[in-house]
């Protein structure tokens, strides 16, 4: 691989190897963050042959995935690409054979094949999903249609994110069900009955129509888009599910001959895009949809611009978690590098987080602080690397000077304050850091420094260590239930100690627990 060119641009490679095929993309970005794709492949090696009913690639699926591989890398080394990913998804993680295929592509294309969880999956696409629809309002349902899965994501602005992998994929089905087309009427309902009892397993009691738009994703969602949907210059189409249910109709109505020759797709697409019909329509059904959005992006979109922030572009996604995974990425590296107790600081963070979650209802505070938070437990103990004692001084020192890309100006000043008191004395305005903020970002420091400050306390080296806290709110009281392996009364005072902060700014009493179970 390269490096980033003289001109400040880099030139990244994502790869998708799907159940139905393989896809490449290489594109460009320069210094000020704009994208140029220079190479898109597809080809239709269908992973997902047989990986679904009997759990394995056969080698002829493995040598054809390689040849394309080959290809890939070939295109990657033309074109001087400086950082690549290669994953796969559905038909990967189910083959009891997929360490034969990555060890080939490998061996024989010097490619790492990474196969992916249905989480990371799903995250990739929301990510494309968001970059892709920027300035519109986000989704609240995204469905990634492919060969093995169907992953659909509902998003709630109060509840967050549900993720549903579903073993729905069109070549699933269809070897599944021994589909061939055309498919009467009985069949039809063999399969649409099986996909509503999937649904409604994943999604018991779920109707109505959604909060906001839905979004569809893969190549058989834009295929059916361009056949069924309303397409306007510089909009993204949109699949009306009303003609999506006559063209359905029409679609299995015909042989895959026919269908190549009326609609004008390939024969992998006119093997499985009635089964994609089907699925949708249910989906659709299920969910009241009208309509979707088809923005045209998916797995290897994602892993594109992941590829980017990794190079230094963290504000050329939409999507805040990965600017979140990035800028935490950047604050552990940063860590690493003074060693500091990375342990101990992910159990800090993991409560004081889980603290803030926990509590919301009573601080209010917006998720943006959450990950102020979770960059101060990350930080809190770093002067350490300097002297022990008055490490939280030297702490807040390091942060206000460290170079960390991506990490604002008034967060970098909240998160100086966060390490400077985590451990003693409470800030005043008379203090630098702390009298450069306003009024309302003082008060949120108080708040988040009441949490870390107990997140910091009861992940004391004193007992067993702390397996997890559940807080619950109680009147006038907030109980803070502590699971150990063992009584650890010490842990206990120091907890309370620390408490004082939360105390004032909750205006509750904090009462701590040991919780046998």
């Amino acid at each position: 691989m390269r490096s980033p060119a003289l001109d400040g641009s880099v030139t990244v490679a994502a790869m998708d190897a799907g159940s139905n095929a393989l896809r490449l993309l290489v594109a460009r970005a320069g210094p000020s963050g704009g994208i140029s794709p220079i190479a898109n492949q597809r080809h239709a090696v269908r992973l997902g042959h047989r990986a679904f009913t009997r759990r394995s690639f056969d080698d002829e699926i493995i040598d054809r995935t390689v040849k394309v591989f080959r290809k890939f890398r070939k295109s990657m080394d033309r074109h001087g690409v400086a950082s690549c990913r290669a994953v796969a998804t559905s038909a990967a993680r189910e083959a009891r054979n997929r360490e034969v295929l990555q060890d080939a592509v490998l061996r024989e294309a010097g490619i790492d094949l990474e196969v992916i969880t249905p989480r990371e999956e799903a995250r990739l696409v929301r990510m494309a999903v968001l970059d892709s629809l920027k300035g519109r309002d986000p989704p609240c349902l995204i469905a990634d249609l492919g060969g093995g899965s169907l992953e659909v994501t509902r998003i709630d602005p109060d509840e967050g994110e549900v993720l549903r992998t579903l073993p729905l994929g069109t070549v699933r089905l269809m070897e599944r069900f021994e589909l061939n087309a055309p498919l009467t009427r009985k069949r039809l309902r063999t399969v649409a009955d099986h996909v509503d009892g999937r649904m409604e397993a994943a999604f018991p009691g779920v109707t109505g129509s959604p909060a906001g738009p839905a979004v569809a994703c893969g190549g058989n969602a834009e295929a059916l888009a361009r056949l069924a949907g309303t397409n306007r210059p510089g909009k993204h189409p949109v699949l009306e599910v009303g003609r999506l249910g006559d063209l359905h109709r029409e679609i299995e109505s015909l042989t895959i001959r026919e269908r190549m020759a009326a609609f004008g797709v390939r024969r992998d697409r006119a093997e499985v895009m009635g089964i994609a019909a089907l699925v949708i329509l249910r989906m659709s059904r299920r969910f009241g949809l009208r309509r979707l959005v088809v923005p045209g992006v998916g797995v290897k979109e994602g892993v594109l611009l992941q590829l980017l922030l990794r190079h230094g572009g963290i504000g050329t996604a939409a999507d805040p978690e990965e600017r979140r995974r990035a800028l935490l990425r950047t604050v552990r590296r940063f860590g690493k590098g003074l060693g500091y107790g990375e342990d101990h600081a992910a159990r800090v963070r993991a409560l004081a987080t889980g603290f803030f979650d926990d509590l919301r209802p009573l601080h209010g505070l917006s998720r943006d602080l959450r990950l102020t938070l979770e960059i101060a437990a990350e930080m809190h103990d770093i002067g350490k690397s300097i002297e022990s004692r008055d490490h939280h001084r030297h702490g807040e020192y390091i942060v206000r000077h460290a170079d960390l890309p991506g990490l604002g100006a008034t967060r970098r000043s909240m998160v100086a304050c966060l390490v400077r008191y985590h451990n003693r004395h409470d800030p005043t305005p008379e203090h630098g850091v702390y009298g450069s903020l306003d009024a309302e970002r003082r008060r949120q420091v108080q708040v988040l420094l009441s949490l870390l400050r107990i997140a910091d306390a009861l992940t004391a080296r004193v007992g067993g260590p702390v397996r997890s806290v559940a807080t619950r709110v109680n009147g006038s009281k907030v109980e803070f239930r502590i699971r150990a392996p063992r009584a650890a009364p010490t842990l206990l005072k120091i907890a309370e100690r620390r408490s004082r902060l939360f105390e004032r700014e909750f205006k509750r009493r904090a009462v701590f627990r040991m919780d046998s179970r």
